[in-house]
């Protein structure tokens, strides 16, 4: 197995704060001062060093992971926002074209009682049509 490396540095990338966000680099100073903040505070009320350490990182990693999430290009309260959005009931097109199948409804409390009955009254209506095109003479 050969691993190929660049000879030439133009190639190579930047990295480092170059490659993160605004954002991301926010919230990186504001994790980094909170667990600075939390083990000094930690270390003062008599906890060992590295346990002080500890603890101010399990405080500060969730400021770090709303800075850093990204799931389909929206950040965390976004997303958050966006899924509680899709759990709302089914609204149905408000046809202007065929006032008799337009099902009009201004109340969410009606909507579920028009959606209970909306499939009984269409197939009513297929139905129907489908009787007097069988009785037409031919």
């Amino acid at each position: 197995m050969t691993i190929r490396t660049s000879r030439n540095l133009d190639e190579i990338k930047p990295g480092g704060l170059a490659l993160l966000t605004k954002r991301q680099i926010l919230y990186s100073v504001i994790t980094l001062v909170v667990t600075l903040l939390v083990t000094v505070v930690a270390t003062i009320l008599g906890a060992n060093l590295t346990i002080a350490g500890y603890i101010g990182l399990i405080v500060a990693a969730p400021i770090g992971y709303v800075g850093f999430f990204k799931r389909n290009g929206m950040t965390l309260p976004e997303y958050r926002q966006a899924k509680k959005n899709v759990n709302q009931p089914m609204l149905f097109y408000d046809s202007t074209e065929n006032p008799k199948t337009a099902i009009v409804c201004s109340n969410p409390a009606d909507m579920v009682q028009d959606q209970k009955g909306f499939v009984d009254r269409m197939v009513s209506r297929m139905m129907e049509k489908k009787r007097k095109e069988s009785e037409k003479p031919c």
